[in-house]
């Protein structure tokens, strides 16, 4: 009679709980949470059905041999009891399967013998012991003929990139082990197994292990570790690995350092073929602090670095233009683990690099005169230079011109081929206006253009200044050049007229008037 209460308060409980989770009255946290204990709860209900169904059997056969109940009878309880036994297994086996207790004990990365990251994963298969299971360990041992499930089939793993966002989209997770997937055909509980792959992404720290068993999928973060006493050497690497920089400027090569141990380490930076006209420098990208030696705290496996190299300001005979330099950084520790243990000796991580110098590209324009003054029809003919006053030569130089509107203006030679540094080339510069141009004033801008590589190089610009003056006539010069020598001549022959007249003055005698000649010095 308890067991059949018990058995009903179990079954009600599981309607119950379904109900609320249906009807969204439970989260859905705590229904998952809580999904152990429901299939608990099923396994002992189905404990105490196949109880039950013994009992009933036991009670049915002795009835049966005092003949109060018919054959048919039996068989119908016997039936029940197979029906329970099927079912309290089933229980189990979804106790144990539902939920597949597969535990990465140990996520370790670690450095190949071609240099290449790899990772080796250690995967168990538990299964809980709980007081469900332990209720019926005898039960099982008795009824099922088996002393339970002993571990789990075609499990395949594989490793993914971790979860994230760009422009505010979530990326979905990449598969990024070599092999993409490996398959265990079996897997039995407390037996672990090593699993290796390769890096397609060497600079990961943490990946998405999926486990697939079956038709559930289990997904899990795992950060990678570092085995501590395995591996001490160290890699370096760089997402730029061929840089362009120009004189007196500088190139920035980002490194990343990865060392495969945990405890602290210090590490000396050295280079090998690089000219010493060229100044190294490394930074920490973060403080911008100036680094000689790189130092890794306990537990610190990577660190991000910044390696600037600066160029002299001219070209030398080691740094020469266009002329790529190849060069290697090197990191070594000399710090030894013990005489006797294979780690002793310097750990070393190398990397090579390249800097391709390029001269500075610089033009200069020049001209004698900048202001003219032409006639309507008239044509301004301008000697410009154009001087290349960088380190590197220039190809395509192009003098470009803005004039005003319906105004026309070529260069001869309109394109300067290849330009030295220090070399001038003279471009002839034509410039007309139109015939109804009005008189005035008028501006126009002459410029030097080219391309030094990707980038576009100007010089400065000069402003053309121009004055259009009124036409003159030639009829009208000559009839009012006629007008001023007639002029003149009338006024030389009246000057010359008047010197010929004597002069006389008046002087009264006894009431007479009588003219004297006079002199010119007494003239008044």
């Amino acid at each position: 009679m308890m067991q059949r209460v018990r058995c009903w308060f179990a079954r009600r409980a599981l309607v119950v709980l379904a109900a609320l989770c249906s009807h969204g009255l439970v989260p859905v946290a705590l229904a998952q949470q809580s999904g152990t204990q429901q299939r608990g709860l099923e396994l002992e209900s189905a404990r105490i059905r196949y109880a039950e169904a013994q009992t009933h059997l036991e009670r049915a056969r002795e009835l049966h041999r005092e003949k109060l109940i018919p054959r048919a009878q039996l068989e119908e309880e016997e039936t029940r009891l197979r029906l329970a036994r099927v079912e309290l297994r089933r229980s189990y086996l979804n106790l144990v399967q539902s939920d597949p207790q597969l535990v990465i004990s140990k996520a370790r990365k670690y450095r190949g013998q071609g240099g290449e990251a790899r990772v080796a994963l250690t995967v168990a298969a538990l299964w809980a012991t709980g007081p469900q299971l332990q209720a019926v360990d005898e039960v099982l041992e008795e009824t099922l003929g088996t002393p339970g499930f002993e571990g789990f089939s075609n499990v395949i793993v594989s490793l993914k990139t971790v979860r994230g966002y760009r422009e505010g989209v979530m990326l979905e997770p990449t598969i990024i082990s070599i092999p993409y997937e490996k398959q265990l055909p079996f897997l039995p509980f407390n037996s672990p197994v090593v699993v290796d792959f390769g890096l397609l992404l060497p600079n990961v720290r943490e990946v998405l292990v999926e486990l697939r068993q079956g038709d559930r999928r289990d997904q899990r973060q795992v950060l990678l570790g570092k085995g501590a006493g395995e591996d001490q050497s160290v890699v370096l690497r760089s997402t730029q690995i061929a840089l362009e920089a120009e004189f007196s400027g500088e190139a920035s090569y980002p490194l990343t350092v990865e060392r495969f141990a945990s405890r602290s380490a210090t590490y000396d930076l050295s280079f090998k073929d690089v000219p010493a006209e060229i100044s190294i420098q490394l930074k920490d990208p973060t403080s911008g602090s100036a680094l000689s030696r790189v130092f890794f705290p306990e537990g610190v496996t990577s660190r991000e670095l910044s390696l600037i190299l600066r160029l002299p300001s001219r070209p030398t005979l080691a740094v020469r233009p266009d002329t790529p330099l190849v060069f290697s950084v090197e990191l070594t520790s000399e710090e030894a683990a013990g005489a006797d243990s294979p780690e002793a000796g310097p750990r070393r991580g190398a990397l090579e690099l390249q800097l391709v110098p390029r001269g500075v590209a610089a033009l200069e324009l020049e001209a004698n005169n900048l202001y003219h003054e032409l006639e309507p029809a008239g044509v301004v003919a301008l000697e410009v230079r154009i001087r290349n006053s960088g380190s590197r030569t220039l190809e395509q130089v192009e003098l470009t011109t803005a004039v005003p509107y319906g105004w026309r203006a070529t260069a001869a030679p309109p394109l300067l081929a290849s330009l030295r540094p220090g070399a001038v080339e003279i471009t002839t510069l034509t410039i007309s206006p139109p015939a109804d141009v009005p008189v005035g004033d008028y501006e126009g801008t002459i410029i030097a253009t080219t391309l030094a590589g990707e980038r576009a190089v100007r010089s400065s610009s000069k402003t053309l200044r121009l004055h259009v003056k009124a036409r003159v006539r030639l009829w009208l010069t000559v009839v009012l050049v006629l007008f001023l020598v007639v002029i003149l001549a009338a006024i030389v022959y009246g000057g010359v007229r008047l010197t010929a007249v004597p002069l006389t003055f008046m002087q009264s005698r006894g009431g007479a008037e009588e003219e004297y000649p006079l002199r010119r010095d007494q003239a008044v």
